[in-house]
């Protein structure tokens, strides 16, 4: 094998290991992308606000009664603060 060949085929050499390393690059930064739009999306999932009402709404669900009782104390201490907000302000600025 005389020198030309042996640098033609050298270069051929460097040349495919070169492409070899840039596929590898390739390859790991797509999967690099992939791991972390997949983690983008669980986390998205994990914060929505949707999921929390309905786990909201589940655990209502399963003590309906108590979620009533504290509707109906709630609805009724705002009546009664608004009454008596009303009655004070008529009281300042007469009836």
């Amino acid at each position: 094998m005389n020198r030309s060949d042996h640098n033609f085929e050298y270069g051929i050499q460097r040349d495919q290991i070169g492409k070899d390393t840039l596929n590898h690059r390739t390859l790991m930064k797509y999967t690099i992308n992939q791991h972390l739009s997949n983690l983008k999306k669980s986390q998205k999932k994990w914060f929505d606000p949707l999921i929390l009402i309905s786990r909201t709404e589940r655990s209502m669900n399963r003590d309906l009664d108590a979620y009533r009782y504290k509707w109906s104390n709630r609805t009724k201490n705002f009546q009664e603060h608004l009454e008596h907000f009303v009655s004070e302000q008529t009281a300042w600025t007469g009836p």
